[in-house]
């Protein structure tokens, strides 16, 4: 992307469009309409990864923390 104006209010119509959507995350030069080195696209794109990952586990673990409690309640 070219850095004009223009660019960049279409850049925050998608990102917006994306912050109502769950799931969708932009990364690297074309998603966040920005020249990034190669090392800081692929850096940017592992952190991204690892905190998917870790909310993904978090939500795991919290449901089963949670189903663990429901059942400790329900014990007589």
């Amino acid at each position: 992307p070219i850095p004009r104006p223009e660019n960049a209010e279409l850049y925050k119509r998608y990102q917006q469009l994306a912050d109502q959507t769950p799931g969708v995350t932009f990364v690297g030069r074309l998603g966040t309409y920005k020249y990034y080195n190669m090392d800081q696209v692929v850096g940017q794109a592992l952190a991204l990864y690892k905190r998917i990952e870790e909310a993904e586990h978090g939500a795991e673990a919290g449901e089963s923390a949670q189903h663990s409690q429901s059942l400790a309640e329900q014990a007589p």
